[in-house]
């Protein structure tokens, strides 16, 4: 703790610490004041909830330490150098600045008669008006909690929420984190008002953090507190220019954010709307997982087509909970016995139990308990110990589960007892109670493959050796393990050959002969939400085919739980008679793309040359072939000439290209249909993708290209309507260039054929899409030739580079203006100004290596006019557009 002594700034600082140890050191290095009242343990004693503490020097002239709360505007004697003549609030300012209505002024007037006076605010966006903040909650057995309170006036006045995180530390319970949380939102509200103004040496004394009194009645403004928070001195030190923060002494009371409750209960719920729990399953099946219940019925469109529906049973958590019934306690370390029940071993399992009243309702959970088994068999038992439950319950309910997230009751209104021993009770399915549930979202995605046992695996892989799939025809979809180890899992397919599926990311665990697999779409359709079971909604009228139903919890605010936590079941379709929409699969489609900035490219004018079998049309599958900017340059060369019409490529150094691949020289794509000589030749198909076949010259680079599938929903009768001649779908691919793109749409009967689009006879080869933005390097005033011109600039993030040029507000005269940039040492290119010009040469920055995240960017001026008959130029602006 630091101390301030009430002698001339200049004078060094008594620092003490709890201990009472006394040393001087020089104001300079000090960045807190607080105050300090007789021993350590009487200070703790009495500020414990003390939100901040303030060291200064009470009326005896001794240290005082006192909570924040209990001083007025600051200091609660009249501090050496104050001009104020009367109190303020019970207490001091350290200055009074005024209009000159009482006699005080102190601002400074600018060269036009003005005073030097601005009052303003920050913007909405930089105003939070919602504040959270994490803490271990002390009243409730340390756990981790969170508050996140909002000013409901500014919100309704601002017409968003503008969200911040409390930079807190150490808060030790949800009364002081409700506290700091609204003085920080009452700052953040009710404080925007600052005012920035000029003064002499009367800033002489006064420090970032002090309280000043403001008198400007022109703004209403009557000894109003205000807070410093910067001085910044003028030319030479003559004058200084004060900001300030206006200040209201109740934002430090005590009272101040308190919610009100009971803290000496041993355990609460959570404060505000947090995650709910999974949704459970009304049936187990053969396998003793827990599914929703489907029943699947045909109905009549009124176009008199069939639809097929899906009724779905679910389990949904409890809402009958009682606030005044005490959450159970129980012991920590449960008992594992090997004998005497029927749990197989080798299994982590997780119970928690809740009290009820014997009317139906219960309380919230107690916290999770977890009973790892080990691999001993299947006679194991657990055995719950230390339950207690407070007054009014009449007994309690039992819960288990695979996850903390994925609970089940097992046993119900179980009578009082310290404890519980599960033998091996089957799977239930009634979900444990959870306030935060408001209602269940259901999703529906189509199962490509079916399942299908596991022969090959790995930490990437897996596959089935008969499965005679065709190459790459699944990159893009999801494989999940449906049974056996790793069952729950997926991961998106990144290439497949005929009998094994590699993935883009490896498995957490990894899969082995027990573990049976699918293959399904990427993206979620989403079906019905609803509060009650069952639901129903529509899925595809594609008889045998099998859709995937995800259903998942919501809260108020639509934020669902964990997909990977929540259950899935497969369902087979039986399909429905009558009426068709479409009689076969649509026409060629026609498409664009439209780079959008900003790393967006839009797929744009979706349209079809005849309509007929478009009624039913519901995704359409868009595939790029880009290269990668971020790789930029290509290491690849052509090691000899290539003609018009030759089948083979080589390259040095040999390239790492698969059969199938796409790769672009100049502006012609061609397909590997041969690897030779270890990739150093490749044996290519001419000419595809719709580009032109041409001649490649010695060292021509080679860009081998990526191949990413999007698909694109459509709803049903979109084609022919008045909103499909306004189609536009964004798609994010950053830092790329698209050589060409193919499209093709699903109706109920199939997919259309394919449509090619090439790019590669554009100017710049094809299709950048970039991230956007840009980076502006400034040298202010005359030229000289320097290294490091400019301050170095650090990359946040990797990016290629769109072009690069610099302006000059004078042109030189003499002689031209040569600049350099570089990346850290490596050199990005050279730009010259001509003599008489006031902008530089445009370096077009495809091929470039890209701006890497972290690295420095300099500016060197390698040549300017230095004669006295030239002029060096003025005003440099680097500019790299991204």
């Amino acid at each position: 703790s630091f101390a301030r002594t009430a002698a001339h700034c200049d004078a060094p600082i008594q620092t003490l610490d709890l201990n009472g140890n006394q040393t001087l050191i020089p104001r300079y290095q000090c960045n807190l004041v607080v105050r300090k009242r007789r021993s350590a343990a009487d200070v703790l004693r009495g500020v414990r909830n003390a939100s901040s503490l303030y060291l200064t020097y009470g009326d005896d002239g001794k240290l005082e330490l006192l909570p924040e709360s209990t001083l007025a505007v600051q200091q609660a004697t009249k501090a050496p150098g104050s001009n104020a003549q009367t109190a303020l609030d019970g207490g001091w300012p350290a200055y009074e600045f005024g209009d000159g209505t009482y006699g005080i002024s102190g601002i400074l007037r600018n060269d036009n008669g003005e005073p030097s006076i601005r009052i303003w605010s920050r913007s909405t966006a930089d105003t939070p008006n919602r504040a959270s903040v994490e803490f271990q909650d002390a009243f409730n057995e340390y756990q981790q909690d969170s508050i996140s309170l909002a000013d409901v006036d500014d919100v309704v006045s601002a017409g968003q929420e503008v969200t911040a995180t409390l930079a807190a530390l150490g808060i030790p319970n949800m009364d002081q984190a409700a506290r700091a949380v609204r003085r920080f939102l009452d700052k953040s509200v009710r404080g925007n008002t600052y005012v920035e103004f000029d003064t002499s040496v009367r800033s002489l004394g006064l420090r970032p953090g002090d309280i000043v009194a403001m008198t400007y009645l022109k703004e209403g403004f009557q000894r109003q507190p205000f807070r410093v928070t910067k001085i910044a001195p003028g030319t030479n030190y003559r004058t200084a220019t004060i900001t300030a923060q206006i200040h209201d002494d109740s934002w430090y009371d005590d009272a101040n954010g308190v919610i009100g409750r009971d803290f000496r209960t041993r355990r609460r719920s959570p404060y505000g709307v947090g995650v709910p729990h999974p949704l459970a399953g009304t049936v187990v099946d053969e396998y003793g997982q827990v599914q929703f219940e489907i029943h699947e019925k045909s109905k009549e469109n009124t176009d008199g087509g069939m639809a097929v529906a899906l009724q779905v049973g679910f389990s949904a958590p409890s809402n009958a909970i009682r606030a005044d019934l005490a959450i159970p306690t129980l012991s920590l370390s449960p008992t594992v016995d090997a004998s005497g029940g029927t749990l197989p071993g080798d299994q982590t399992l997780y119970y928690a139990v809740s009290a009820s009243d014997g009317a139906g309702n219960e309380s919230s959970l107690s916290f999770v308990v977890r009973a790892t088994i080990p691999s001993t068999g299947g006679t194991n038992k657990v055995t719950l110990k230390g339950i207690s439950v407070g007054a009014g319950s009449m007994g309690f309910h039992v819960y288990r589960g695979k996850s903390p997230m994925q609970l089940a009751r097992i046993a119900s209104d179980c009578p009082i007892a310290t404890e519980f021993t599960d033998h091996g009770i089957a799977n239930g399915t009634d979900a444990p109670p959870d306030e935060h549930y408001s209602h269940a979202n259901f999703y529906w995605r189509l199962e490509f493959q079916p399942e299908n046992a596991a022969t090959i695996y790995g930490a990437g892989t897996i596959g089935n050796e008969s499965l005679g799939m065709l190459e790459n025809e699944l990159r893009g979809a999801v494989v999940r393990i449906t049974r056996g180890k790793g069952a729950g899992q997926e991961r998106v397919v990144s290439s497949n050959t005929a009998t094994t599926l590699t993935l883009t990311t490896p498995w957490t665990v990894e899969p082995d002969g027990t573990s049976r697999f699918v293959v399904a779409e990427s993206s979620w359709h989403f079906g019905v939400a609803g509060r009650t079971s069952p639901v129903e909604f529509e899925v595809p009228n594609r008889d045998s085919a099998t859709v995937h139903i995800s259903g998942r919890s919501a809260n108020t605010h639509d934020v669902e739980c964990p997909y990977e936590l929540s259950p899935l079941t497969r369902w087979r379709i039986g399909g429905a008679a009558g009426g068709q929409l479409d009689t076969d699969r649509p026409g060629a489609p026609v498409f664009g793309l439209v780079p959008s900035g900003k790393g967006m490219v839009e797929l744009v004018g979706v349209a079809f040359e005849d309509l007929s079998n478009t009624r039913t049309i519901s995704a359409g599958t868009l595939s790029f072939n880009y290269w990668d900017e971020l790789v930029s340059p290509t290491t690849k060369k052509l090691a000899a000439a290539v003609g018009g019409t030759d089948l083979y490529v080589d390259l040095s150094p040999a390239g790492t290209g698969q059969a199938g691949d796409r790769i672009h020289v100049g502006s012609e794509i061609m397909e590997l249909e041969e690897i030779q000589s270890a990739g150093a030749r490749y044996k290519v198909k001419r000419a595809v993708q719709g580009s032109p076949a041409e001649s490649h010259a010695l060292d021509a680079p080679v860009y081998h290209l990526v191949r990413k599938i999007f698909v694109v929903p459509f709803p049903r009768d979109f084609f022919g309507s008045p909103a499909s001649g306004s189609y536009s779908c964004p798609i994010s691919l950053p830092n790329a260039r698209i050589a060409s793109a193919e499209f093709y749409v699903t109706n109920s009967k199939g997919n259309s054929p394919t449509v090619v689009s090439c790019f590669t006879g554009t100017t710049s080869d094809g299709l950048r899409t970039l991230s956007g933005g840009q980076i502006s390097i400034q040298v202010e005033g005359f030229l000289a030739i320097q290294n490091d011109a400019a301050p170095p600039l650090v990359m946040d993030a990797t990016h290629s580079m769109r072009d690069l040029f610099a302006v000059v507000g004078e042109a030189p005269t003499g002689a031209p203006v040569e600049l350099r940039l570089r990346q850290d040492a490596e050199e990005i290119c050279r730009l010259t100004i001509p003599t008489g010009a006031t902008q530089s040469n445009f370096v077009n920055g495809f091929g470039l290596r890209a701006l890497q995240a972290q690295s420095l960017i300099h500016l060197d001026i390698l040549s300017v006019g230095q004669t006295s008959d030239t002029t060096p130029g003025r005003n440099l602006t680097v500019i790299v557009r991204l």
